[in-house]
């Protein structure tokens, strides 16, 4: 299979050179699909992971997230099934967003992060806070967003990179980017595959049946069809073979197999003060789970999502924008657990943003939806940013955001619950900004309360079952900063960022599971000519396992990586080296699930 998809991927490409026609027309340097994350976030908390030495290391989202955010990424063992907690929150109250459209699962409610491969994508970034407005069901402790943009900067590009690490990891990416006249076209291949079979610190035996491959095409391409207007089109194919890493040499041997499809055509008008933009979207998630290795037997389900998008932006004046949307949804699940169900959702929103002094902004969001098999509630986000000098800023802000029972909570086979509630949160924010010349600073308080949170429970039988049971009281404080100086041809960068966070359910008074009360992060970045050089190290405080804090803590750890870079200037190549796990510390973010000691990796990138 995976030759077949390299050779679709070639085709692809080839096909961009010859097809393209030679019409000259003026196009914007960049175009951006994520809207409301440019339009809508600018009086919350946006972090960019532009940096592209830990990306060329790092291939999947979850590292990434985990040394270079304040999000706890949860991995079930290197590569293996990973998930995060977000201000607090569960691994479902995050939502990932792949070019303006929600792709958390529909069966299960979240996102598996070891299936993101990160050099797909030529931006990632989180946005901290409450987002349902404009993002619907997930987004309560925030967001991960996911864009394919168009660089226009130059005509054409192609790199191919191919890195080996330890464990047998090999990764291999090729990627293509033609502009021709009214066509931009750009496509990418990501292979990666690993014996994976690293040594479990302070035990005599190493990662059993924890071998896995990935690969994934990706193709998008915008044609200009007028000065104002243009069609986009974003496709994407993911899948990964995995075999589950075994607690105990005795376990039976498992393997699960996932399959993501997704695909998104957008037509685009900008004339004057109005903005006409028309989305549609299909998505397909497909997953086989074997309980056992050596039978035939397997359990299999799949989810489709239909989608069709509206927005209407209208520039009233140079200090108010409105931007109105119109929204419908269509999904259709089936499997070996769950029989044929479906469900429909329209939703209307309406966004606005007023400047009504040079030193103020206020940001509102409107959200209703109609959903065929529960209640949704309205939503709501109101966002202040006050200047008070060039350098020093205030923010605030308060919204209410919602998470969708999942297609397993309402129509798991004999357990699911279909009179589930909607989980709801209110969230409060208050921050500090200073920025100063080379300087940079960010102080955020946030409160997060969230009720009728879903849990599958024991019932009378003594069978698990979804229930609306808890509530939490989420709180904590955020702080970023980053400063760069420069002399001569040296350049410095520092960043750090620390969370402390309290997740607290109100019915036994303590802190929820795989949450961390502590986590810090930091980064040392000395570039010189065509040389650079990364320091990363990250510390998380230690993290209860159960429910009732009965034991099983994970011990708190710290983790550091060395990142080398290096450009040659009179070839078009780049060698890259990395250290992970700098100080071979013995850690775990899921219990008994041993992540690998110091590992190494050497990538090559020819830039044609």
């Amino acid at each position: 299979m995976k030759y077949k998809a390299l050779l679709a991927c070639l085709y692809l490409l080839a096909y961009a050179h010859v097809s393209c026609a030679q019409e000259a027309v003026a196009l914007q340097e960049v175009v951006l699909t994520d809207t409301a994350l440019r339009d809508f976030s600018n009086t919350h908390v946006v972090s960019s992971l532009a940096d592209s030495l830990p990306r060329f290391a790092n291939p999947f989202l979850a590292q990434i997230l985990s040394a270079n955010s304040l999000l706890y990424v949860k991995e079930n063992g290197a590569g293996m099934v990973a998930s995060v907690a977000f201000r607090g929150t569960t691994a479902a109250q995050t939502a990932v967003i792949w070019n303006g459209i929600p792709i958390n699962s529909v069966l299960l409610g979240q996102v598996d992060f070891n299936t993101i491969q990160t050099a797909n994508y030529q931006d990632i970034s989180v946005r901290s806070g409450g987002g349902s407005t404009f993002y619907g069901s997930g987004a309560i402790g925030g967001s991960v967003h996911l864009e394919n943009n168009f660089d226009l900067s130059k005509s054409s590009a192609h790199q191919i990179r191919y890195a080996y690490g330890s464990y047998n990891n090999h990764n291999a990416f090729a990627e293509s980017r033609i502009r021709r006249g009214r066509w931009i076209l750009a496509g990418s291949f990501f292979l990666n595959d690993a014996e994976n079979d690293y040594e479990f610190p302070n035990r005599r035996r190493r990662n059993s049946n924890g071998d896995y491959q990935v690969y994934s095409l990706n193709f998008r391409a915008l044609r200009k069809l007028t000065e104002h207007s243009e069609l986009r089109f974003f496709n994407e194919y993911v899948q990964q073979y995995r075999n589950f890493s075994l607690v105990f040499p005795t376990d039976v041997k498992t393997a699960y197999t996932d399959l993501n499809y997704r695909h998104s055509a957008e037509f685009v008008n900008r004339r004057n003060r109005v903005e006409h933009l028309i989305r549609l979207g299909f998505l397909r998630e497909v997953y086989q789970y074997d309980s056992n290795r050596s039978l035939p037997d397997y359990q299999s389900a799949y989810a489709a999502t239909a989608l069709a998008r509206y927005e209407f932006k209208y520039q009233l004046t140079k200090k108010l924008r409105f931007t109105t949307i119109a929204d419908a949804q269509r999904i259709f699940a089936n499997g070996a657990d769950i029989n044929r169900q479906q469900r429909t959702t329209f939703t209307t929103a309406l966004g606005a943003a007023w400047q009504p002094y040079k030193s103020d902004l206020i940001e509102l969001g409107l959200r209703k939806e109609q959903v065929s098999d529960f209640e949704s509630p309205f939503l709501f986000s109101l966002g202040y940013k006050h200047a008070f000098a060039e350098e020093l800023a205030v923010r605030m802000g308060v919204s209410r955001n919602f998470r969708a029972p999942t297609f397993n909570d309402l129509y798991w086979n004999t357990l699911g619950n279909p009179n589930l509630r909607a989980e709801n949160a209110w969230q409060y924010e208050l921050g500090l900004q200073f920025a100063k010349k080379d300087w940079n600073l960010s102080l955020t308080a946030f409160q997060n309360q969230v009720n009728d949170m879903i849990r599958w429970v024991p019932g009378a039988s003594g069978q698990f079952r979804p229930e609306n049971t808890d509530e939490v009281d989420i709180t904590g404080i955020e702080l970023q900063g980053d400063y760069h100086f420069k002399f001569g041809n040296n350049l410095i960068s520092l960043s750090s960022s620390y969370a402390y966070t309290k997740s607290i359910n109100t019915k036994t008074d303590l802190q929820l599971v795989y949450v961390p009360e502590h986590k810090a992060v930091f980064n040392l970045k000395y570039s010189y000519k065509s040389l650079e050089i990364l320091y990363n190290q990250q510390w998380v405080s230690a993290v209860e396992t159960r429910s009732d804090h009965s034991g099983g803590a994970l011990d708190a750890f710290s983790t550091a990586s060395l990142y080398l870079n290096y450009n040659f200037s009179n070839f078009p190549m780049i060698v890259s080296f990395a250290a992970q796990n700098l100080y071979n510390t013995a850690f775990q973010t899921v219990l008994n699930r041993p992540m690998p000691l110091r590992t190494y990796q050497i990538n090559l990138t020819l830039n044609l």
